[in-house]
């Protein structure tokens, strides 16, 4: 039997029972490639919440490590002090802060 052409799959067909099984394989098959399908998406859904409280830890970690480091700002050299307009001093002379301020969007 050859199941390359169009003329075969119409002569089985014709036979019945023999096209019914080929016909059961076929859905068999669809069957088990959506069961795959589905199985896929739930292993991607699985994938998404791990990736989601990944990145919600990095983001903690990231919001703490940039209020540390604003809050070392007003202490990163012993030298500097702040005055209360908030501009930076050394030696009496107005310079630019040497560690800039971050601040993170928020998280909606």
């Amino acid at each position: 039997m050859h199941f390359g052409t169009p003329h075969a799959i119409i002569k089985h067909e014709k036979v019945g029972l023999y096209w019914k099984g080929i016909k059961m394989n076929l859905r068999e098959m669809a069957e088990a490639h959506l069961r795959n399908v589905e199985q896929q998406i739930q292993e991607l859904q699985q994938n998404k919440a791990r990736i989601e409280q990944d990145i919600q830890t990095l983001s903690d970690y990231l919001q703490q490590g940039v209020a540390e480091l604003n809050a070392g700002n007003q202490d990163a050299n012993p030298e500097q002090a702040m005055n209360q307009q908030g501009q930076d001093f050394i030696d009496g002379k107005q310079v630019s802060p040497s560690i800039p301020t971050l601040t993170l969007p928020q998280q909606g």
